[in-house]
């Protein structure tokens, strides 16, 4: 089930019997029993995704995909439509012989890093707990597999089981690897200081014992 245009509410499609729905709201939360497809169309119009820039957009994937959500990004029409999304620019794919506009490239990016991870990770296992960091971005499998974002550049907490984990530090802003190793936790609050400007990606994975 599709948002409701105009004057639908998402309490309609969490009620509803839908497997799957697309929400109205920027990210919507989930407690991983429906599917939820965060399409820019409804969530994220086209003007104020603009307007905003592209560090918001490329958190916008993060903040989704997070929080146990899917994006779907309403690449710019063919046909032009004013007001709306339509190509710009003179580049063309050379595969499907279209224009192609360069400036949503950091989403199209963010979204194949999103991806990339979840194919890493055992996702099936994995649920939204935003609650087990003070980002309030968290999928896990607690005590086996952890993905956080941090939105902004300072340090954050998260709740873990005593045991040895291997890190992973990703910079969204590059799309690059910029930290690994292996930490040891105590059971509780764990504090984890980003190793670089901007916001940040943080995959943790328990260590075999």
């Amino acid at each position: 089930m599709t948002f409701q245009w105009r004057g639908g509410s998402d309490l309609t499609l969490y009620n509803s019997p839908a497997d799957w729905f697309s929400a109205g709201c920027h990210v919507p939360p989930s407690d991983g029993t429906k599917v939820i497809i965060n399409d820019t169309d409804h969530a994220y119009g086209p003007g104020d995704f603009r307007h905003d820039g592209q560090a918001a957009q490329r958190s916008w994937v993060w903040e989704d995909f997070t929080a146990g959500d899917n994006e779907a990004f309403m690449d710019p029409y063919l046909t032009k439509w004013p007001e709306r999304n339509h190509p710009g620019g003179n580049t063309a794919d050379p595969e499907v012989g279209v224009r192609v506009d360069p400036y949503w490239n950091v989403i199209r990016d963010a979204m194949g890093s999103a991806e990339t991870y979840a194919n890493r990770m055992n996702l099936v296992a994995m649920t939204p707990q935003g609650s087990l960091s003070s980002t309030g971005f968290c999928l896990a499998n607690p005590g086996v597999e952890y993905l956080l974002y941090q939105p902004y550049s300072k340090a954050f907490t998260v709740r873990l089981p005593a045991g040895t984990y291997q890190f992973e530090w990703l910079d969204p802003s590059t799309n690059r690897v910029a930290a690994t190793g292996t930490i040891a936790v105590s059971e509780g609050e764990d504090e984890f200081t980003v190793p670089f400007a901007g916001d940040a990606v943080l995959y943790l994975h328990a260590s075999a014992p």
